[in-house]
């Protein structure tokens, strides 16, 4: 994801800073072993989606792990991740729990799309697995990188990215 932003940096350079030009990404990631041809194909469907958002809302939009992010939201939650990722990595944080709140947060995204009730269950579902799987010294930051704590304790928008993030980073081969 490194030489993602790097390409950004270099383009932004490039093009001396004027944001008039902006390039829009869409990355799709896969097996060592899948076919070129269709990871092509999914890649350039996955640049359509960041397309799609930019024409609504006029600025670029990478899409990464399925998920539509600006420029800068991907490099903060990058560099946020990473702290995550180390923790995980020294034992400090179980990987497990990544899982558990990647798919808590795929069943709120999907109860807010569908305007349904069940979104509410989000939040103690959360504070349940992090007061039950993460030492005390480090509950501020799991919820920080998946909550707004300024903005009321909204979820963030790229929170399903951010925990994608984490599992993917920490995957062993």
């Amino acid at each position: 994801m490194q030489a993602l932003l790097k390409i950004k940096k270099d383009f932004s350079e490039y093009t001396c800073q004027n944001e008039t030009f902006d390039i829009s990404s869409g990355v799709f990631t896969g097996r060592h072993d899948y076919p070129m041809r269709f990871a092509g194909e999914l890649a350039g469907k996955a640049e359509d989606k960041a397309k799609e958002k930019k024409r609504e809302e006029g600025r670029a939009f990478v899409c990464i792990l399925d998920e539509v992010l600006d420029w800068k939201a991907l490099e903060k939650a990058i560099e946020k991740g990473e702290r995550i990722v180390s923790l995980i990595e020294r034992k400090e944080i179980g990987r497990t729990l990544f899982y558990k709140l990647y798919f808590l947060l795929r069943q709120y995204k999907k109860a807010e799309e569908e305007k349904s009730e069940l979104k509410y269950r989000f939040y103690p579902m959360f504070y349940y697995y992090l007061y039950r799987n993460v030492k005390e010294e480090y509950r501020r930051e799991v919820i920080d990188y998946l909550i707004e704590v300024d903005k009321d304790y909204k979820v963030r928008e790229d929170a399903l990215f951010r925990a994608k993030y984490v599992l993917m980073k920490t995957r062993k081969s």
